[in-house]
C-alpha cells in the first residue's frame, strides 16, 4: 500500500515537470512515434489525441505517458483537452511493463484491440516484474488473451492503482476477462472505476490467484442494471464477477460516499456451483465486504450472488460512515434460475461465511432462496434484515437455508438477532440426508408460516432461544424461550421491521446461551440498550436486527 501511496504522489508532481517530450503529427511535436519518445531520456511523454499509434516495445524503465491533448503545443503547456490518446494493439498486446524497480504512469489513454490469444497473457496491458504502475482516467476494451484480457499482472512485487479507468468488452479464454493476477501483488480500484461486460470461463470481471490482493473501492448506488461504477455485467461460467483461488485476498469497500459494488454479473454453468456475483475457492481465499452491494447477480443453479468452496467470505459494515445508513451492506436481488436452483444469494460448499449488519432482500431460487450449505459449511449471521425472498417462478416451494451433506458432512448455522419476515418460503431452515447438522438460532425474530423443516436420520443439534415466532410446533432441540407475540414492526408493509416502542421484542433477550453479539445493530447501535420505561423479560438485548435507542446520546453511535 506505501508504494501506491508513492505513485499518487509521484503522479501529481512529474505531470507538471518541464522535462518532456512531445508525440503527434504536427510540426511542433518532438516526435511522430511513441518508440522514439519512449527511447528518449526525457521521463514524461505526452501525447496527442488525434491520430492512433500502434507503436509495439516492452517498458522496462520509469516512463510518464500522458495522452489527452488536442496539439503538441498545447502539450508542451501542459493543456489537456477532452479526449483520450489511442494506443491499439495488432496482432499483439498494446502495452508491455516488465523489469525490476520501474515506475510507470499511464493516463488519459483508449488501449485497445490487443490480441494475444492462444497461450499469451495480457492482451490490453501486461504487467511482470517489481514494477509500480498507476493507470488513470482511461479506457482499455476490445482486448483478447488466453487470461488477463484487459490487465494481466504475474510477479510477487507488482503494485497496480487503476484510477477512473473502464475496462470493459474484454475476453479472455482461459481466466480474467477484465483482469488476471498471478502472484503476491496487489491491486487497487478506486474512483469511479468500471469493470463490466468482460466475459471468461473463469472470472468474467477479475481473476486472482496465488496470493493476489485485490482492493475495489469504486461502485455506486443504482438499481443493479443502472450502475455505472464497480464490477458489474460480466460474464463467466465461475464467478461472473469475480474469481478467487490459491489464497487471493480481495476486498470490496465503500465508504460515507459509495458502496463498492459488484452487480450484475452472471454465471452461466449448469450442474455445478457458479457464483454469478463472485466464486471463492481454496481453504486462504478471502473476500471482505464492507460499505458495499453485492446485488442483481445470476447463476443458473449454485449461488446467485456468490460462490464459496473451501474459502471464506465476510459482509460487515466496518466503521466509520456509511454511504447509506439504512442499507449500508447489501446482498439482494440475486438469483438461480434453474429448477433445483439453490442458494439464490450464497451456496457455501466447505467453506465459512460470516454476514453480519446486511439487508438480505428479494434474493431468488426455486429451491433455496438464500443460502444453501453442504460439506462442513460453516456460516454465521448476525444482525440482518431477511426479507422478501422467494422462489424463482413464484411458487412457495422453497425454503430460505438448507444444510445438506452425507453422513460425516455436517455443515453448521449460527443465526443471531436477525429478523427474518415477508419471505415466500414453506420453511426457513430445512436440514436434509443423515448429517449432524448444528443449528443455533437466538435472539431474533421469524414470521413464517413454518419454521424447521427436518428430512432423513433425524440426529442434527438444534437449539432456538429467546425468539419472536408466528409458530413453535416445527422445532425440535434445545428449545429456550419462545414468543409467539407480534412483534410490533413499525411499519412492515413498506419495509420498516424497526420494533415499536410497545414490542415484546424490546429487553427481551440475554447471552447467556451463546456467544454474543460481535457487531452492533443493523442501524449501527450499540447491543444491549436497556430500555428503563420497560421491563426486561431475560435481559436488556432486544431481539432481531434492530436494538431501540430512544436515548439521544447514543443516536447514530455516538455522532
Amino acid at each position: 500500500m506505501k508504494k501506491l501511496i508513492c505513485l499518487i504522489v509521484l503522479f501529481l508532481s512529474v505531470n507538471p515537470a518541464s522535462s518532456v517530450v512531445t508525440v503527434g503529427a504536427d510540426v511542433q511535436c518532438d516526435y511522430n512515434n511513441l518508440t522514439d519518445a519512449y527511447n528518449d531520456p526525457d521521463p514524461v511523454v505526452r501525447v496527442v489525441s488525434q491520430i492512433v499509434f500502434n507503436d509495439v516495445f516492452n517498458i522496462n524503465k520509469s516512463k510518464f505517458f500522458y495522452g489527452g491533448y488536442d496539439n503538441c503545443t498545447d502539450a508542451a503547456n501542459n493543456v489537456p483537452g477532452n479526449q483520450r490518446s489511442l494506443w491499439q494493439g495488432i496482432d499483439s498486446n498494446v502495452i508491455t511493463i516488465t523489469n525490476d524497480a520501474t515506475t510507470v504512469i499511464v493516463n488519459q489513454f483508449e488501449i485497445y484491440d490487443g490480441d494475444e490469444s492462444g497461450l499469451a497473457y495480457g492482451g490490453g496491458v501486461d504487467i511482470t516484474g517489481d514494477v509500480s504502475v498507476l493507470i488513470s482516467n482511461s479506457v482499455i476494451r476490445n482486448n483478447v488473451s488466453q487470461a488477463g484480457a484487459g490487465i494481466y499482472v504475474l510477479g510477487d512485487s507488482v503494485n497496480l492503482q487503476l484510477v477512473n479507468v473502464e475496462i470493459h468488452n474484454n475476453t479472455a479464454e482461459a481466466q480474467g476477462g477484465g483482469i488476471g493476477c498471478n502472484g503476491n501483488s496487489e491491486i487497487r480500484i478506486t474512483g469511479t472505476s468500471a469493470i463490466h461486460h468482460n466475459q471468461a470461463p473463469k472470472g468474467g470481471g477479475i481473476h486472482a490467484a496465488f496470493n493476489c490482493q485485490i482492493t475495489s473501492e469504486s461502485g455506486d448506488g443504482l438499481p443493479p442494471v443502472q450502475v455505472q461504477a464497480g464490477i458489474f455485467a460480466n460474464t463467466a461460467e465461475q464467478g461472473g464477477g469475480v474469481f478467487l483461488s490459491d489464497g487471493a485476498q480481495m476486498s470490496l469497500k465503500g465508504d460515507a460516499q459509495n458502496p463498492a459494488t459488484l452487480a450484475f454479473n452472471i454465471s452461466t454453468i449448469q450442474g455445478f456451483s457458479g457464483g454469478g456475483g463472485f466464486y471463492i475457492d481454496g481453504l486462504n481465499s478471502r473476500l471482505e465486504a464492507e460499505k458495499s452491494r453485492i446485488v442483481g447477480n445470476i447463476a443458473e443453479t449454485f449461488g446467485g450472488g456468490g460462490s464459496v468452496n473451501s474459502g471464506t467470505f465476510n459482509m460487515s459494515r466496518g466503521l466509520g460512515a456509511c454511504w447509506d445508513e439504512s442499507r449500508c451492506n447489501e446482498l439482494s436481488n440475486n438469483i438461480v434460475t434453474d429448477p433445483s436452483g439453490s442458494g439464490a444469494a450464497i451456496d457455501v460448499v466447505n467453506g465459512s461465511v460470516y454476514v453480519s449488519q446486511s439487508l438480505i432482500q428479494n434474493n431468488w431460487g426455486n429451491w433455496v432462496a438464500v443460502m444453501s450449505m453442504s460439506h462442513h459449511a460453516y456460516a454465521r449471521l448476525e444482525g440482518n434484515l431477511i426479507s422478501g425472498n422467494r422462489h424463482y417462478n413464484d411458487d412457495d416451494d422453497t425454503v430460505l437455508f438448507q444444510l445438506a451433506g452425507g453422513s460425516g458432512f455436517h455443515s453448521n448455522l449460527d443465526f443471531f438477532y436477525n429478523t427474518a419476515a415477508d419471505n415466500q418460503s414453506h420453511h426457513v431452515f430445512q436440514l436434509l440426508t443423515s448429517a449432524s447438522h448444528f443449528l443455533s438460532v437466538h435472539n431474533s425474530i421469524i414470521r413464517n408460516d413454518a419454521i424447521l423443516d427436518e428430512r432423513g436420520i433425524q440426529n442434527n443439534t438444534n437449539r432456538f432461544d429467546c425468539l419472536l415466532l408466528t409458530e413453535q410446533q416445527s422445532l425440535s432441540g434445545n428449545l429456550g424461550v419462545l414468543s409467539l407475540q407480534d412483534p410490533l414492526f413499525t411499519d412492515s408493509n413498506n419495509g420498516d421491521y424497526r420494533p415499536t416502542a410497545q414490542s415484546p421484542a424490546i429487553d427481551m433477550c440475554d447471552e447467556a446461551t451463546f456467544n454474543g453479539a460481535q457487531f452492533n445493530d443493523l442501524d449501527n447501535q450499540v447491543r444491549g440498550f436497556d430500555d428503563l420505561g420497560q421491563a426486561n423479560h431475560l435481559g436488556p438485548f432486544d431481539a432481531g436486527a434492530y436494538e431501540q435507542v430512544d436515548d439521544l446520546i447514543f443516536a447514530h453511535d455516538f455522532e
